[in-house]
């Protein structure tokens, strides 16, 4: 007898199976950089063992984009994120489109949290 875990749709057909990659989340980092838009192409790296335990993921949700009055940044800049080994690195990098994004809207690289797990 096959043992395992399935879950269905409504319809029947399989939903989840013990086949499909789940993520599982192993921490965050916070990116607060120094105020000035040319200050703020910093770069860093944690170091995380764990990340050796599947494929690494992740993803950056910004401190605050609201702006004065309640307007949102259209262009905010998130971080450049890779993975080698056990090691996440971010980091900003000037660009054109970063340029034209701060002589625009003001907008440029954002503080904000990087959450990084494994499927």
């Amino acid at each position: 007898m096959t043992a395992g875990l399935e879950t269905y749709n409504e319809d029947g057909s399989v939903r989840t199976s013990v086949t499909d990659r789940f993520g599982r989340m192993l921490g965050s980092t916070t990116i607060d950089m120094p105020a000035g838009y040319l200050n703020r192409f910093q770069s860093g790296s944690i170091s995380d063992d764990r990340l050796l335990t599947g494929t690494p993921f992740a993803f950056f949700t910004p401190f605050n984009s609201a702006k004065p009055g309640g307007r949102h940044d259209y262009c905010f800049v998130s971080p450049r994120i890779e993975f080698s080994g056990g090691t996440m690195t971010w980091s900003y990098v000037r660009t054109a489109a970063t340029d034209f994004a701060n002589r625009e809207f003001g907008d440029g690289p954002q503080d904000g949290t990087i959450h990084y797990g494994v499927a």
